[in-house]
């Protein structure tokens, strides 16, 4: 039934260059914008971490080892970019997630022909190169395009399981998400339930003293990774606020995957789900994958993108439905190929708009120096303060330098800048505030005692627009 639909969808060309060819489009229609834009000086706030990483480690290699580096995230990532010298550091950042997004989809596809077949593998590749969300992260170098590797290699080490290679995978994959994010934890975790599955459900292995051993070296890897983290004030237990309650967060959390996942795609995901019943091993395999991320969406931290390493497993299932109901009827089969490239093309297409009109962090890089030249030894407050410190050369305030974030609250503003006896500087953009709009934000700071003493602007949508604000409350300024 397979093959049969698989030689439908590739008319009767040969399989293996037809399925080559179509990847191909796929991933140079994935790689247009990315490139196209590479140089876009739009930025996220994580982002500009993982540049400025890459800045410091290429200035003093010794850095890469230090507590400051440590903080947020493991440098292996950093580390890497850090060594293509020809490219600017944004640049450098932004190459290597872009490659490690291709290598996704690349083992998406895999696996999916694979675990089931050419088309599950090429559709599902397909739909995660244009997903909204994916093509965006890869875009801003964020590392979770490294957790979706190394999840999925992990996934290909088990299929090859137990030949050398299989293990080879497995840990490589392991090592690399605890090296490049925090979470990376999670990776391991997946990593140790799908090989417990391996060996004591599918293969029905009886428990040795090997393998006792082998579960106390799994353990102790972790709790030494863990301790690690510790020594440079990660805090992994106690990072996120559970006080907003665990049903609100769950429900805000699922909002927002639905924007990056469309709803219509669930009826096909529970058609695949019901096709695969029969199929018990993959089918708790799959469950446990979704099973180890979806925790997160509890977490008032939560941000989409975490759960992208579970979106090639929620592609795969629905390709499986849309095979299996593609092959009931000869019309629906006949339409197979529009239907699929109904669903990519558009988002394809779609990444182009994305990855252009993304407006976040614009300005900095004139904001930064201008703040650099006029402000070094001032306070500087700002909802950005990782775009500023790179752009300005001034060091964060726990750091001995002056770049600040906003405090929660207006009354907690008011009170720090009445007892700080620095020159003070405030910075508004366009892409956030945190006293209410654009205007009230203004009106606000002019109420306080703050002058606009700088602005940037920048070319959007055709029209001149002021992108950020800079305000001076210096000491001829203070209100008693």
């Amino acid at each position: 039934m397979a093959s049969e639909l698989t030689r439908i969808f590739f008319l009767n060309v040969n399989e293996k260059i037809k399925t080559f060819f179509l990847l191909l489009v796929i991933i140079f229609l994935f790689l247009i914008p990315q490139l196209l834009f590479i140089e876009h000086e739009s930025t996220v706030n994580d982002e500009t971490l993982y540049v400025w990483y890459v800045k410091e480690i290429r200035s003093d290699p010794v850095t890469l080892f230090s507590r400051e580096i440590w903080q947020f995230h493991p440098p292996f990532f950093s580390a890497i970019a850090s060594t293509l010298f020809w490219a600017d550091p944004l640049v450098s950042v932004r190459l290597v997630s872009i490659i490690l997004a291709v290598i996704a989809i690349l083992l998406t596809f895999y696996l999916g022909s694979r675990l089931f077949s050419p088309f599950v593998g090429l559709f599902s590749a397909g739909l995660l190169a244009s997903n909204v969300l994916f093509i965006s992260t890869a875009h801003h170098g964020l590392l979770d395009s490294t957790m979706m590797v190394t999840a999925l290699a992990i996934g290909v080490g088990m299929f090859h399981l137990p030949k050398k290679e299989g293990w080879g995978l497995i840990i490589i994959g392991t090592l690399l998400a605890l090296l490049s994010k925090r979470s990376g934890f999670l990776i391991f975790g997946l990593a140790g339930v799908l090989l417990f599955i391996y060996y004591f459900f599918e293969n029905k292995k009886k428990i040795t003293q090997k393998m006792i051993m082998g579960g106390v070296l799994f353990g102790a890897i972790l709790g030494v990774w863990l301790f690690f983290l510790r020594l440079f004030d990660h805090d992994i237990v106690t990072f996120y606020d559970y006080s907003k309650g665990f049903g609100t967060i769950a429900i805000q959390s699922i909002r927002i995957i639905s924007k990056s996942i469309p709803l219509y795609y669930f009826p096909f995901f529970l058609l695949g789900l019901f096709y695969m019943r029969n199929e018990k091993m993959k089918l708790i395999s799959i469950i446990v994958w979704i099973g180890v991320f979806v925790g997160l969406i509890f977490f008032p931290a939560f941000d989409p993108r975490y759960w992208l390493p579970v979106y090639p497993v929620i592609f795969w299932i629905m390709a499986v439905g849309v095979e299996k109901v593609s092959v009931l009827n000869p019309l629906l089969r006949k339409g197979l190929p529009l239907f699929c490239l109904g669903l990519i093309l558009p988002g394809l297409v779609y990444g182009i708009y994305i990855v252009s009109h993304s407006y976040g962090g614009i300005g900095y890089s004139d904001t930064g120096k201008w703040i650099g030249e006029n402000a070094s030894t001032a306070v500087v407050y700002d909802g950005l303060k990782r775009e500023i410190r790179y752009y300005s050369g001034i060091e964060l305030d726990e750091w001995g330098g002056g770049i600040r974030y906003y405090p929660p609250t207006p009354e907690e503003f008011v009170a720090q800048i009445r007892s700080e006896k620095r020159p003070i500087f405030a910075i508004v953009g366009v892409t956030y505030n945190f006293f209410g709009p654009f205007y009230q934000t203004d009106a606000f700071l002019l109420q306080q005692g703050f002058e606009k003493v700088h602005s940037v602007y920048r070319i959007l949508d055709g029209k001149e627009t002021e992108v950020i604000r800079v305000y001076q409350y210096g000491n001829q300024n203070r209100k008693s």
